[in-house]
């Protein structure tokens, strides 16, 4: 016999004899029905984020009840524009779920284990879900989204090679709250588990307590579910919630447009962005020809901190190369996150589908900037301070990079104990590496193009000025760093400059994105896209193509990035898939581009012609602005045309990128 049997043949033995099997089986589901009081806490962290991601203002907002979209009022919540029974049915589907069938599901599986294990299981089992909501609702207070399996998995490795500055991410105070609810449900399952130990039954009294409670939650449940309320999506279950976030659910249909060629796809693709066809004969191309190019990408850099258009104060190099420079005051990234950002640079394309291209165990050939350059018999490199991380490297490698050179921590750094001081050391030392290998392909008349990412920026600021004192603003202490990283570009330059190769290399300035969390900044409006995070710094110095400043007055795109640097150079093979245009090119001051992030905060949205657009995921309330800020915009009536317009440019987009990841990517 089957531990699991023996259990049951003894549980069944301690009890009375029963004239009926569905007695008995009452009897040992009663036995193991305590355990729920465990289960009460895990369930009662299921309402607990539902109550902390619950917006009555956006619920408000969708329903019509929201006449004026002032939010000044002294209750900002807007909780009062539902009633008590209303207001309760929006956790109706957590009450079913966590209190009611869950539970049941548990007492089957409970029947059938073995007795000793079936405590310790439950307090397990509970403390691994509110572990794990714990982490969504932590994660949702910083981006306003929860994160996906694969989000996991990138912030654990980010931790692992930057154990210093995970710990901003994460505080002390995450380890005692944990560990207060560890050690209060051990101990309710020490107290259970010795009762279960001196008597075959347990007390009536925590029986009853339980029975108790289930009762009321199935009336409480019941009643939830009689609200006239119209549904909306903060009517769903935590539980289907944070599972469509964690398995990557989204809401586009990306097959749709599998069957379309190349020609097709990209026609497409001009029709739904109205984005401009090639010119025969495009300005300043060939200009910049055997021109060297690096490109210098600061860490989470936005435009908050730097107008690139305004006063460079504290910034003599950027202001030096303004001054044969195009920049761009209204340039935006295309995704908050580096390696997306960095892929959208170096290719052209959005990077809806980068986790395709390193899913490879030899990635795929994307065109592009250092794909092209490189075969024109270009060095091609990346430097940077960070640990290897296999998917970072298979991306580079998959656009045309054939060298990663990363800084080696091999000298203990003079940082007096400060954190950034070792970021910035391994910083420069990256760059000593990328100015060595300059001067020696310099030396041997060998072009390339490089790529320099140091990570200084990577926010929460540090206080890179300590002695300017201890109460900067966020954004000061962004520019503080801006400024730090300009005399690193001053020594680049002066590399250049006595190499006597300035004049012909080609150098792009631009971030990476912007802030993205709140423990980044406490300003930052989580759950949806603004210029803070998606708006960048941009300059491109090409001194063989300018004798001034020219300021670029529509939006720009990382995507425009390969695009402008290959026309400069000269370069005509592999470019029909560039989804983006040379900066200069006036067309594009009336195309569509877009602002993906619904994988890390909740929305996406684009930008035409004198309108921002943005659909929140979560809430599935869509708005259209003036301007790129939503805050203070109704949301779209569900059944409007501009709603469903929308709607339809984000899902065409989504899907075309898709089609033209796998269509022009190419296999080995």
């Amino acid at each position: 016999m089957v531990t699991g049997e023996k259990d049951v043949a003894e549980d069944s033995a301690s009890l009375p004899e029963r004239s009926s099997k569905v007695a008995w089986l009452a009897d040992a589901l009663t036995a193991a029905f305590p355990c729920y009081l465990i289960w009460l806490a895990a369930a009662a962290a299921f309402v607990y984020v539902k109550v902390g991601i619950l917006s009555y203002m956006t619920v408000g907002r969708a329903l019509g009840r929201i006449e004026s979209v002032e939010l000044t009022k002294l209750d900002p919540s807007r909780s009062y524009l539902f009633s008590f029974w209303e207001r309760i049915s929006f956790f109706r589907a957590d009450l079913l779920w966590a209190f009611v069938l869950l539970p049941v599901l548990g007492f089957a599986l409970l029947f059938w284990m073995p007795r000793r294990l079936r405590v310790f299981c439950v307090v397990v089992l509970s403390f691994a879900v509110i572990l794990f909501l714990y982490l969504q609702m932590h994660g949702f207070w910083m981006v306003g989204q929860f994160q996906s399996w694969k989000d996991w998995y990138d912030a654990i490795r980010w931790g692992v090679g930057h154990p210093g500055d995970a710990g901003t991410y994460t505080g002390s105070g995450m380890a005692v709250k944990l560990g207060t609810c560890l050690a209060v449900l051990s101990s309710l399952g020490i107290l259970f588990a010795r009762k279960w130990n001196l008597s075959r039954r347990w007390s009536v009294i925590a029986r009853t307590a339980a029975w108790t409670c289930y009762g009321v939650v199935v009336c409480s449940t019941a009643l939830c579910w009689f609200s006239p309320i119209t549904s909306t999506p903060f009517h769903h279950s935590m539980l289907a919630i944070i599972g469509r976030a964690f398995f990557r659910f989204t809401d586009f249909d990306v097959l749709r447009y599998d069957s379309l060629g190349r020609e097709e796809v990209l026609a497409k693709w001009r029709e739904v962005t109205k984005s401009p066809e090639r010119k025969a004969n495009p300005e300043y191309f060939g200009v910049a020809k055997d021109c060297d190019v690096v490109l210098f990408v600061m860490e989470t850099a936005p435009a908050r901190c730097l107008d690139i258009a305004g006063e460079l104060d504290g910034m003599p190099n950027l202001k030096r190369l303004r001054e044969r420079a195009w920049i761009a005051p209204q340039h935006f990234t295309t995704f908050p996150y580096t390696s997306c950002a960095l892929f959208s640079l170096l290719t052209s394309w959005y990077p809806t589908d980068v986790r395709y291209l390193t899913s490879f165990k030899e990635p795929p050939s994307t065109p592009g900037l250092m794909r092209s350059l490189g075969s024109s018999g270009y060095k091609t490199a990346v430097y940077m301070p960070s640990a290897a991380f296999s998917e970072d490297d298979a991306l580079h490698y998959s656009v045309g990079v054939t060298d990663i050179v990363r800084a080696q921590d091999t000298e203990e750094p003079p940082t007096d104990g400060i954190l950034w001081q070792k970021t910035a050391f391994l910083d420069t030392s990256a760059l000593e590496l990328l100015k060595k290998d300059i001067t020696g392909w310099i030396r041997d008349n060998q072009r390339y193009a490089v790529l320099y990412v140091p990570q200084i920026g990577h926010a929460p600021w540090p206080d890179v000025n300590p002695a300017e004192g201890k109460n900067l603003d966020c954004v000061s202490r962004g520019r503080a760093v801006i400024e730090l990283q300009d005399k690193w570009l001053g020594d680049l330059v002066a590399t250049l400059e006595k190499s006597g190769r300035l004049d012909r290399t080609i150098i792009l300035v631009t971030g990476d994105h912007g802030i993205r969390t709140g423990m980044e900044d406490p300003d930052f409006e989580p759950g949806t896209i603004g210029p803070y995070t998606f708006q960048v710094p941009f300059l491109l110095f090409a001194p063989a193509a300018l004798k001034e400043t020219v300021t670029i007055t529509w939006p720009t795109s990382h995507i425009d990035a390969c695009p402008s640097i290959l026309d400069l150079m000269g370069e005509r093979e592999h470019r029909d898939s560039e989804l983006g245009s040379p900066l200069w090119d006036q067309r594009i001051a009336d195309r569509t581009i877009f602002f993906w992030a619904t994988l890390y905060l909740g929305a996406d949205g684009f930008h035409k012609p004198g309108k921002f657009c943005m659909w929140q995921h979560m809430s599935d309330t869509v708005y259209s602005s003036s301007k790129f800020s939503f805050q203070d915009v109704k949301p779209l009536d569900r059944q409007s045309a501009e709603r469903k317009d929308i709607v339809a440019t984000l899902s065409d987009g989504m899907a075309l990128q898709h089609r033209i990841t796998r269509l022009m990517s190419k296999t080995k």
